[in-house]
């Protein structure tokens, strides 16, 4: 994973996959539902944020290091969602994890 994260646009391309992510969990748990709207309302602000700094490195030929501790959040935030949309509605002390850990994500992205 490390390796693909050194190429230049990926980080708009696994932010993409996230959201798709967050928007998956919103249609199918409920469990998670709220939590997933406000995660999905802070990466919508994100975007534009993102697609401006890819393309202020690509024309200053910049690497994207800045973004590089970023790009790791995105990934584990990524798998997260992937597990939250496999928890079944009787696995409550899952539930209750993923529940936590969301809350996490969240506040983080608030930090960028």
């Amino acid at each position: 994973m490390a390796a693909v994260l050194a190429g230049g646009a990926v980080l708009g391309t696994v932010f993409s996959e996230l959201y798709k992510g967050v928007q998956t969990l919103i249609r199918t748990s409920k469990h998670f539902k709220d939590l997933a709207k406000n995660i999905k309302l802070k990466l919508e602000c994100l975007l534009p944020l993102i697609k401006q700094i890819e393309e202020q490195n690509m024309e200053l030929g910049r690497s994207n290091q800045c973004t590089e501790k970023f790009k790791i959040e995105i990934v584990e935030g990524l798998e997260l969602v992937q597990n939250c949309c496999k928890v079944g509605p009787l696995e409550i002390s899952k539930q209750r994890n993923y529940i936590r850990e969301l809350r996490e994500l969240d506040g983080s992205l608030k930090n960028w």
